[in-house]
């Protein structure tokens, strides 16, 4: 009965240890890629634009906004 206790004990230990590893393992495999992917996206956006560098959108020719929030309509106070 010890002997069998003492093995059941061993055993519990290796399957934890070999469980840590593994989970260890998958989180290294996640963080590296998760690091490959922000250093790409950020080479990405710094090609797009250099630093400093501004942009700006020309509205239409009426001075309307081309928004889809709606059409700008004067307003009228109405005694």
């Amino acid at each position: 009965m010890l002997k069998f206790l003492i093995i059941l004990v061993c055993v519990f230990f290796l399957i934890r240890m070999i469980g840590k590893m593994f989970v260890v393992s998958t989180f290294n495999n996640l963080n590296r890629k998760m690091e490959e992917e922000m250093k790409r996206r950020q080479s990405f956006t710094q090609q797009q634009q250099p630093e400093g560098h501004v942009s700006v959108k020309n509205s239409s020719s009426s001075g309307r906004s081309s928004d889809s929030a709606g059409e700008y309509v004067d307003y009228e106070e109405v005694k």
